[in-house]
């Protein structure tokens, strides 16, 4: 179970790759996703020699399939190192994107408020395109 409570995951700026022009609002689960993401796209949070609990997985573009299935708990462990997730399954697929290897993720996790999911092709979060709010 979850060690934080649905009402406490807050209201926060939508920006599952940047904030759009509005400046939406995310809040509940959505929130949870959007920083699920974000723990799967970058290893330190607070930049270089931070805190080191995310992962990037955009480094597994190319991976063999025997990889990536090697990697999808490791993955689903630095998503579950928060708090409000109770549980999260995680699949890794080596695809191709116009003839260039990538890898699309699925997950799906479970909180108090309820359950998100999210399906990435992880070249759609390289730098340049979160950069340009792409993705």
């Amino acid at each position: 179970m979850a060690k934080n409570p649905a009402q406490d995951y807050g209201l926060d700026v939508a920006c599952v790759v940047d904030a759009d022009e509005l400046f939406s609002e995310a809040e509940g689960v959505d929130v949870v996703a959007q920083d699920a993401l974000h723990a799967i796209t970058q290893e330190d949070f607070l930049g270089p020699g931070g805190d080191g609990r995310g992962i990037d997985v955009r480094k597994f573009i190319g991976a063999k399939q025997t990889f990536l299935t090697s990697q999808q708990p490791i993955v689903a462990e630095v998503i579950e190192r928060d708090e409000r997730i109770s549980q999260v399954d995680v699949v890794l697929t080596a695809t191709t994107t116009n003839g260039l290897a990538d890898v699309e993720i699925q997950i799906t996790g479970f909180t108090d408020a309820g359950p998100f999911s999210l399906t990435r092709k992880v070249s759609d979060l390289t730098g340049e395109q979160l950069e340009a709010g792409e993705g």
